[in-house]
């Protein structure tokens, strides 16, 4: 399969992952080749990063999603493998880490609570 850029053609126009990944940004994600992106999904288990769950998203075929490959936005640096919910979820976020804790502490306020 071929390794997919840090974007993707949506008619003529690229898209990108996010601002930080566009060619004037520094510095450019990692390309990962078939055999580096094979290795990360063994050592992981073929599972998520951080919800430790299979990808379950399907593409137009009906075929499950590759796991996405996770970047710093600042550094470029690979972090690791993430489903597509994961990956969505911790972009919305802004890859903010006092976002995600606050995010964290209050989905915490209201477990058990059955709301």
């Amino acid at each position: 399969m071929p390794q997919r850029p840090s974007y993707y053609r949506r008619g003529r126009r690229p898209v990108y992952c996010s601002d930080a990944c566009r060619p004037e940004a520094s510095p450019p994600p990692p390309a990962v080749t078939e055999r580096e992106y094979e290795a990360m999904l063994i050592a992981q288990g073929g599972r998520c990063a951080i919800c430790e769950q299979p990808e379950i998203a399907r593409g137009k075929s009906g075929a499950p999603k590759r796991l996405a490959i996770d970047h710093c936005h600042s550094t470029g640096a690979l972090r690791g493998l993430l489903c597509q919910g994961c990956n969505t979820g911790i972009g919305l976020l802004a890859d903010d880490v006092d976002r995600l804790i606050n995010a964290v502490l209050y989905l915490q306020r209201w477990k058990g609570e059955g709301h």
